[in-house]
């Protein structure tokens, strides 16, 4: 621009204006890319998948399935749909393999007498019928107050979701208060042998017969896919996330050094 070149009042400051706005408007969004870009970091990279899962649980009001695989890790599902027979499915995952679980909640129910526990033996050896009878009468009561266990599900009390626990290769989902129950009735009956008048073998087959039908078993779901595909497939997605993510945060920032050049400049 020559000397005599006059511009117009205002010219100079409008311009000086617009560069300001543009370096402002760039340092903010440079700042709010920084800003999302390690909330997602810190989302998806350091916070552990439990705590998601609990989080997720706990805004969908769903209940929270804790089940021990094979290689003695615990994994942390949601619920997603429940069926009838109290079938209970997680959301699938994967995209070329998809990848879900079905397990069966515990059912409430009347205790299928059965037919025979084994007998209790005085000293002579014969059969006591009196003590039979009154270890079978025993044995039913408590495996309906453990079947009653069995359905009654844990609460987290900040999340305010349910509790269920499993095993991945079984399609059981039971209370953590049942398990308890059959463990110290097991414990109890190696402690006091044959003066605690339970059969623990015939208590066990009354409350899973009891608990899951053979119906609800056989429904299982087994969906045969490798975890490692899965898992290759979610951390690839991830993967491109982090790539968009930084590829917004480069242009900002490159935004914002056209910005202050231009300012320099000027």
């Amino acid at each position: 621009m020559s000397a005599s070149t006059q511009l117009p009042p205002g010219a100079v400051w409008t311009t000086y204006g617009f560069i300001n706005t543009l370096v402002y408007i760039s340092v903010i969004m440079g700042i709010c890319l920084a800003v999302v870009g390690g909330l997602w970091f810190m989302t998806n990279f350091r916070t552990p998948k439990e705590s998601k899962r609990t989080t997720q649980a706990a805004h969908q009001r769903r209940d929270l399935l804790f089940l021990a695989g094979d290689n003695n890790a615990i994994n942390t599902y949601t619920s997603f749909r429940v069926h009838h027979e109290g079938a209970v499915e997680t959301k699938q995952i994967g995209h070329k393999f998809r990848q879900h679980y079905t397990g069966f909640l515990s059912r409430r129910s009347p205790i299928d007498k059965i037919e025979y526990v084994e007998p209790v033996r005085d000293a002579k050896g014969e059969i006591d019928v009196v003590a039979t009878e009154k270890k079978q009468n025993i044995t039913e009561k408590l495996a309906g107050y453990i079947n009653s266990l069995m359905t009654r599900g844990c609460y987290l009390p900040g999340a305010k979701v349910r509790v269920w626990f499993g095993v991945e290769p079984m399609a059981v989902l039971t209370s953590i208060l049942g398990i308890a129950g059959l463990e110290m009735t097991d414990e109890l009956k190696t402690f006091f042998g044959d003066a605690f008048l339970v059969d623990v073998k015939a208590l066990n087959t009354m409350v899973v017969s009891n608990s899951w039908k053979e119906s609800q078993i056989n429904a299982q779901e087994a969906d045969k896919i490798e975890e490692g595909k899965v898992l290759a497939g979610t951390q690839n997605e991830d993967f491109k996330k982090l790539a968009l993510y930084l590829g917004v945060l480069l242009i900002g920032a490159a935004m914002f050094m056209i910005s202050v050049y231009l300012l320099l400049h000027h």
